[in-house]
C-alpha cells in the first residue's frame, strides 16, 4: 500500500516536500515503480482512499489529527484493502 494523504509537518499540504524533496504522492509513486518492477501487486492508498484532511469535513470525520485515520477512517480503509486482496485471489 501506498501512504494516504496527511496534513502533518512535513506534509502540510498536497505539495509540500520532505527535507528529501519529496512529496508524500511521489514516495507513492515510488513504491508503485519498485513494486511493478518486482511484480508485486500496489494499492495506491493515496488516490484511491476517500480520506482527505485537507477537506475539512473529512478530517474531522476520519483523520482528526491529520495523519493517523480513526475507527471509521480505519473502517474505510478496511474496506479497500479487504476489496483490493479479494480481487487477487
Amino acid at each position: 500500500m501506498t501512504p494516504i494523504k496527511r496534513s502533518q509537518p512535513p506534509y502540510e499540504t498536497p505539495t509540500s516536500k520532505n527535507t528529501n524533496g519529496k512529496t508524500l504522492k511521489e514516495y507513492g509513486d515510488i513504491i508503485k515503480e519498485v513494486c511493478g518492477f518486482y511484480g508485486i501487486p500496489v494499492l495506491d492508498m493515496f488516490h484511491e482512499v476517500t480520506i482527505n484532511p485537507h477537506i475539512t469535513t473529512q478530517k474531522e470525520q476520519f483523520i482528526p489529527d491529520g495523519t493517523h485515520p480513526n475507527q471509521l477512517g480505519q473502517e474505510l480503509m478496511a474496506k479497500r484493502l479487504t476489496g483490493y486482496l479479494k480481487q487477487l485471489a
